[in-house]
C-alpha cells in the first residue's frame, strides 16, 4: 500500500510540474505576443514590373513584426493596392509601399513620368531593341558608337546608359492589347541631362539597346573600345 501510494505521488509530482511547464510557456508565448505583436500584411504574389495595375492576383498576405513594419508608410489594407499602379519594381513578397504605388488619374498621359524626369523618343528597329524583344516596361542599356570627328577611320564603342527603363515601343505600352509589330519608335525615362546627351548621340552616331536581367542588376564600369582596344 505505501509502494502504491509512493508510485502515485511520483506520478503526481511529474504531472504537476509538467502542467507548470506548459503554464510557463504559455505565459511566455503571451507575453511575447504582447512584447512583439504580429500583423498581416499584403505583399506582392509576384514580381511587379513598373506602370504595371496592381490586380487581386498580384497580391498575397503575409505575417510579419509589427515593430518591424513601424514607420515604412506599408499599405495594410488591399483596397488601398487594387487599381493602384506600380512606380517601381516590386519584387515577390515585398510589402506595398505608398511611395511606389499611383493612382491612374495622376498618371501623365498613356504613362507616368516622375518628378525629374522626361520621357524622350528615338527611332527603333529590330536591330535597335535586341531583335524585337524589348517590351514596355523593361530596363535595358543603352551602347553609342561614333567615328571619332579628328580621326574618322577610328570608331568607338561605349556603354552610355545603364538601367533606362523603356515606356513604350511604337504606341504599344505596357500591358496593352493593342499590336504593333512593327515599331519604329522606343520612348524612354531619363533625366533631362541624359535626354540632352542621348539627342546629340543619336544625331552624331549608331545607338543599340540591350536587356539587362533585372533593374537590380548592379551597373558595371566599362571602358570604351575602339580599334586600337577591340582585342585587348
Amino acid at each position: 500500500m505505501y509502494r502504491f501510494q509512493r508510485a502515485f505521488l511520483v506520478i503526481s509530482l511529474l504531472f504537476a510540474a509538467l502542467a507548470a511547464f506548459l503554464a510557463y510557456e504559455f505565459l511566455l508565448e503571451i507575453r511575447d505576443d504582447w512584447q512583439d505583436p504580429k500583423v498581416t500584411i499584403p505583399v506582392a504574389a509576384m514580381d511587379v514590373a513598373p506602370l504595371k495595375a496592381i490586380e487581386e492576383k498580384d497580391i498575397a498576405y503575409l505575417t510579419v513584426s509589427k515593430a518591424a513594419i513601424k514607420d515604412l508608410h506599408i499599405l495594410t489594407d488591399k483596397s488601398q493596392i487594387i487599381g493602384q499602379y506600380a512606380l517601381v519594381p516590386i519584387e515577390k513578397n515585398s510589402p506595398f509601399l505608398k511611395s511606389a504605388l499611383i493612382d491612374k488619374e495622376m498618371m501623365t498621359g498613356p504613362f507616368h513620368i516622375p518628378t525629374g524626369y522626361r520621357a524622350i523618343t528615338i527611332q527603333s528597329s529590330p536591330l535597335i531593341s535586341v531583335g524585337g524583344y524589348v517590351e514596355a516596361g523593361m530596363h535595358v542599356d543603352i551602347h553609342w558608337t561614333y567615328k571619332d570627328q579628328q580621326d574618322q577611320n577610328k570608331t568607338t564603342s561605349l556603354l552610355a546608359f545603364q538601367n533606362i527603363q523603356v515606356l513604350a515601343l511604337g504606341s504599344k505600352l505596357e500591358n496593352s492589347t493593342e499590336s504593333d509589330e512593327n515599331p519604329q519608335t522606343i520612348t524612354l525615362l531619363m533625366t533631362p541631362a541624359d535626354a540632352l546627351r542621348l539627342t546629340y548621340m543619336t544625331s552624331t552616331g549608331n545607338m543599340k539597346l540591350s536587356l539587362r536581367p533585372s533593374q537590380i542588376e548592379p551597373n558595371v564600369v566599362l571602358p570604351p573600345v575602339d580599334n586600337t582596344t577591340i582585342l585587348q
